[in-house]
């Protein structure tokens, strides 16, 4: 298979022509805080409780066949991923279901650890499947933040029984990174450094944040419970070229180098569409074609941070910063980009809002 060059470069010029324009200067925290407010409505909670990052601007990379053939902008600049982070968390869910430590997936989190979170009757029979594909309508106070789906439409309203209804939202995946973390005992970032990223040959420059108020107790030790995206600050900083080693580790299926670091019964279950949200895997975004055949899975966050997996072209693909609204075609573009394959497209589902009861 080979890459037309000239798609490239059109894939490219359409990209800087999308750029995404995010507060670069003044009160980068008012400017977060105003943007929270847009997303999830005048009720929610708009206090930043994370560290931010200077915004940084348009750069990705086409991998193919495991070679990059095409790079633009700064690809070393590191700055958040926005709620691609939370397709980490699926990684290291990964990790844990490959280690035993987490036995069955529709078994209730309540049986494998004890958190005062999972207490409540509400909350005692969510699964990890559930909080994995965010249905588990968890309730309650998380570091101080309150479950606010994008809109905030639900606020003070019943919610649904867990696993009967799907709803984006932050601190439900908390939860979430704060469940794995006391399954592992220790900081999820020493999980992926050590069991991933080192692997991977990934640089020494990402790193992964919580909240000023998400410390907490693990086995005797302070530790900071990390945010599985980015609304209140905090989350995943990282490069492109890091990005796009984590999207070759899943074009894989879990190995490098002939190392086994994720199984690929693992990789399978990501990509498994929310019987609620085809769109939607386990932390993973899933793009269907017209016949609904998975074309593509990606890690995708705000901004627009995009790490893009088209297994039946060998390629990967991240962009970074470009408009939310643009991202589709700029998807399309690249399902094109093979000089002997038809175009993977049309794209069924987009990144469209789904509440389906």
């Amino acid at each position: 298979m080979t890459v037309n060059p000239q798609r490239v470069a059109d894939l490219i010029g359409f990209a800087h022509n999308h750029e995404s324009e995010p507060a670069r200067d003044g009160d980068l925290v008012a400017a977060k805080s105003a943007l929270l407010t847009h997303l999830l409505g005048t009720a929610a909670d708009a206090e930043v409780v994370g560290p931010m990052t200077e915004p940084g601007r348009l750069n990705g990379l086409v991998v193919h066949g495991g070679e990059i053939v095409a790079e633009f902008g700064d690809t070393t600049f590191v700055d958040e991923i926005a709620s691609a982070t939370k397709s980490f968390l699926g990684i290291v869910a990964g990790l844990a279901v490959d280690d035993g430590l987490i036995a069955d997936l529709d078994g209730p989190v309540s049986g494998d650890i004890e958190l005062a979170e999972f207490e409540p009757e509400h909350n005692r029979t969510i699964t990890w499947r559930q909080l994995l594909y965010q249905t588990s309508e968890w309730d309650g106070t998380l570091f101080g933040k309150v479950p606010t789906g994008h809109r905030g439409e639900r606020l003070g309203q019943q919610l649904e029984t867990p696993g009967s209804f799907w709803e984006y939202n932050d601190v439900r995946v908390n939860v979430l990174a704060r469940a794995l973390l006391e399954v592992f005992g220790r900081p999820l970032p020493d999980v992926l450094a050590e069991r991933v990223m080192s692997t991977i040959g990934a640089s020494d420059t990402w790193s992964w944040h919580g909240y000023s108020t998400s410390w907490v107790t693990v086995r005797g030790h302070a530790v900071q419970s990390v945010s599985g995206g980015s609304h209140w600050g905090g989350g995943i900083w990282m490069n492109s070229r890091d990005l796009a080693l984590v999207g070759r580790l899943m074009l894989a299926r879990g190995r490098w180098n002939g190392v086994r670091v994720l199984s690929e019964s693992w990789i399978d279950a990501l990509r498994t569409p929310c019987a609620l949200n085809p769109m939607y895997g386990l932390t993973w975004w899933l793009q269907h074609d017209a016949s609904g055949r998975q074309v593509c899975f990606a890690a995708q966050g705000g901004g627009a941070h995009q790490c893009i997996v088209v297994p039946d072209h060998d390629l990967v693909l991240v962009v970074r910063w470009i408009q939310d609204e643009a991202w589709p075609a700029f998807l399309d573009r690249a399902l094109a980009l093979m000089d002997d394959r038809p175009p993977l497209g049309p794209i069924r589902y987009r990144f469209e809002r789904v509440n389906v009861r």
